[in-house]
């Protein structure tokens, strides 16, 4: 007769996300990361451009700089929030990127959340979103 094993508990899918503008702490999106585990700041492995105008922007199309955002570990359901914040795929696309983790050197892949440029954006060059920055030129 065979024995019937008992189910095996799966760990819950954990995903770790970059953000590098409204979504950082003291920012005004912060509120989508209630409840995520804050792991550290970090920077971006390639270089990218950042740009805003009304909200924050990380394009592929040209190499600018490092990125500096922030890494946090969410569940499934926070990332389709996340997600559905981002409006992906008609606005953002999220992607794989690696980060290099401040303090450690440790570079992890992550998600991050891209969109193309539009004419106006106002370009980051040192790799840093400041919302005063944005509000000042809005």
């Amino acid at each position: 007769m065979l024995s019937q094993q008992p189910p095996v508990a799966t760990e819950p899918e954990l995903y770790q996300v970059f953000v590098y503008g409204s979504l950082k702490r003291g920012m005004s999106g912060h509120h989508h990361l209630e409840g995520a585990t804050f792991l550290g700041t970090g920077i971006t492995f390639e270089k990218y451009l950042l740009t805003s105008n009304r909200y924050p922007l990380l394009s592929k199309l040209k190499q600018v700089c490092h990125v500096k955002g922030e890494i946090y570990q969410v569940n499934k359901a926070m990332l389709d929030k996340l997600d559905e914040y981002e409006e992906v795929p008609q606005y953002y696309t999220r992607e794989t990127i690696k980060v290099r983790f401040d303090g450690n050197e440790e570079i992890k892949e992550v998600e991050v959340y891209f969109c193309e440029i539009e004419s106006g954006q106002r370009i980051h060059e040192t790799g840093e979103y400041l919302e005063e920055i944005l509000d000042a030129t809005c």
